[in-house]
C-alpha cells in the first residue's frame, strides 16, 4: 500500500531510438502456494518483475569492451503481493525471501530498500526507494553518446513487518519478515529495487535465477522448498 503523499516516479525507459537497451516483463510466480513442514497452506505469493538492460560507454560488440570502462546495466522493479489465508499465525518469527542470482559475476550490486531502513511508526514500517543514475546511452546507430538520467522512486507501509534487503553472492536477497501473528487474514506488497551491473558482454546470455521460499521458525533452521525461475538475458536489441 502506497501512501497518497508520496509521488512514485519510474523513469527508467529512455527515449526512442536509443540503442543497446531494451526492457523485459516476466512473472516469476503467479499464486504461488507456500506450503509448511506438516504440508498447511501458509500464503500465496504473486511476483512479477519489469527488467531493463542498459549498455553504456562501450558498443557491446567491442573487443575492448572492459577495458575501455563499459557497462551493462540491469534495473529490476519488483513488484507483487503476499496473501495470508484467514486463519494463519506464527508461534515465532517467519521470513519470506526472495533471491536473484546471476550465472556469471556482477562487478556491482545493490539492493532496496537496504536492511534496517524503515521509518517506523508503532506497528507501521514505512520502506522508500529513491535511486537515480546517469547513464551514457548510444543513439544514432551507436555513434553517438547522450546522458540518460534513469530514476526510480516508490514506497510501502508494512504492519507489524519488516522487510530486509542486501547484497549477496552473484545477486541480491529480499524478504518480508514478521514476529507472532494475531491477526486474521492480512496482504503484504511486495515493493522492491535492484541494479546489477556486469562488465563481461561475452558472459551473455546471462540466466537470472528467481528464488523464494519460506523460513520458517529461524532459530530451528526449518526451511520451506525453494521454488525458482530462470530467466534468460540476452544482448540481442531489437
Amino acid at each position: 500500500m502506497s501512501s497518497n503523499d508520496f509521488e512514485q516516479v519510474v523513469r527508467l525507459m529512455p527515449p526512442p531510438g536509443t540503442n543497446y537497451f531494451k526492457r523485459q516483463s516476466e512473472t516469476i510466480f503467479d499464486n504461488l502456494r507456500y506450503y509448511n513442514v506438516s504440508g498447511t497452506w501458509v500464503s500465496t505469493l504473486n511476483w512479477r518483475c519489469d527488467i531493463y538492460v542498459y549498455v553504456s560507454g562501450v558498443a557491446p560488440n567491442d573487443p575492448r569492451f572492459r577495458e575501455k570502462g563499459g557497462v551493462i546495466t540491469v534495473m529490476i522493479v519488483h513488484q507483487g503481493l503476499l496473501e495470508m489465508p484467514p486463519t494463519q499465525g506464527t508461534s515465532e518469527r517467519t521470513d519470506f525471501v526472495q533471491k536473484v542470482l546471476a550465472s556469471t559475476s556482477l562487478s556491482s550490486i545493490k539492493q532496496f530498500p537496504a536492511t534496517n531502513s524503515a521509518s517506523q511508526s508503532g506497528d507501521n514500517y514505512q520502506y522508500t526507494i529513491n535511486y537515480q543514475e546517469s547513464i551514457p546511452l548510444f543513439k544514432n546507430h551507436g555513434n553517438e553518446v547522450f546522458m540518460f538520467d534513469a530514476a526510480y522512486k516508490d514506497n510501502s507501509t508494512l504492519v507489524k513487518t519488516k522487510q530486509t534487503g542486501s547484497e549477496v553472492t552473484n545477486g541480491v536477497q529480499f524478504a518480508l519478515q514478521y514476529q507472532k501473528r494475531v491477526e486474521p487474514s492480512t496482504s503484504y506488497p511486495l515493493v522492491a529495487f535492484s541494479v546489477l551491473k556486469f562488465v563481461n558482454p561475452a558472459a551473455f546470455p546471462v540466466t537470472l535465477d528467481f528464488q523464494s521460499y519460506e523460513w520458517l521458525r529461524p532459530s530451528q533452521q526449518v526451511y520451506s522448498q525453494v521454488y525458482s525461475k530462470k530467466v534468460a538475458l540476452d544482448l540481442n536489441f531489437s
